[in-house]
């Protein structure tokens, strides 16, 4: 009877092991950076994105703008060739770049391919303020003027002298917007971007493209990314002093430690039941 018990009390143990494994998995993903790709080069062809020696993002063309995807933290070798193209061809462009923790990036190609560059840039996804979208433009339109983003209609312009390959980031109240592209201090319009931005979301707007040859200018908006819950309206029913309501009433970590304790009393206690019946 006592080797049964010891059997059993063993397979808690282990069941209670692997449950606190699951919980912490779930709660955070260690030592991991998220990229996406880029094909910002009106005339480059079709890319193969290889990632130390590995593939990574296979027929990139220009426009192209791939999910995050999940990759470990550290130094990384990046490999570009034509799509299609052997493993072993050498690379059109290639470079090591350093992939922190828990960071975004992106892998951009841009430029005419006579020029053609690779690079790695960081994103930012952090929370937002309050009532507020992240919005970051990135002036990729090779031979173009510097830009200035100004409101429809308004002679002020809210961003200006955005240089070809700058990465310009501004808060916005959520909403929509009516937004002209314009050759730096003056009045020609090179586009209108109408667009919506979502409370606690994160956008990223590339300004790829020619301006004066095809592909022409366009903007290309990638997926956004959620950095926060909404803001709260303000006339919540709420009591004061009450964390803002997000859908769960605890943290991941928190709710993961009670399932671990939840699951230890109810065992304990059903081995405590058994062992007085057999007793």
């Amino acid at each position: 009877m006592k080797q049964r018990f010891k059997i059993i009390w063993l397979l808690v143990a282990l069941f209670l092991l692997s449950n606190l494994s699951v919980y912490a998995d779930g709660a955070t993903n260690p030592n991991m950076a998220r990229v996406r790709v880029v094909h910002a080069s009106p005339n480059g062809p079709k890319a193969d994105v290889y990632l130390d020696g590995q593939p990574f993002r296979r027929d990139v063309a220009f426009l192209g703008v791939t999910d995050y995807t999940d990759i470990p933290a550290g130094n990384h070798t990046i490999r570009i060739l034509p799509a299609g193209s052997p493993p072993e061809t050498p690379p059109v462009k290639d470079l090591t770049a350093p992939f922190e923790n828990n960071k975004a990036y992106r892998i951009m190609l841009t430029g005419q391919l006579a020029q053609l560059k690779v690079a790695v840039i960081p994103d930012d996804l952090s929370p937002t303020p309050p009532n507020q979208a992240r919005v970051t433009f990135v002036h990729v339109s090779p031979g173009s003027p510097n830009f200035d983003i100004c409101a429809v209609g308004q002679p002020a312009c809210f961003q200006g002298n955005i240089t070809y390959e700058e990465n310009r980031v501004v808060n916005l109240s959520s909403g929509g917007y009516n937004l002209d592209v314009r050759q730096t201090g003056t009045n020609n319009n090179f586009m209108t971007i109408s667009d919506t931005y979502q409370d606690g979301q994160a956008y990223t707007v590339f300004l790829m493209g020619l301006i004066t040859a095809d592909p022409r200018l366009q903007q290309i908006k990638a997926l956004p990314i959620v950095t926060r819950p909404p803001t709260p309206p303000s006339n919540s029913n709420q009591g004061p002093g009450l964390p803002p309501h997000t859908g769960a009433f605890l943290a991941p970590e928190v709710v993961a430690g009670l399932g671990a304790f939840i699951s230890l009393l109810i065992l304990g206690g059903g081995m405590w039941m058994m062992r007085r019946r057999f007793s």
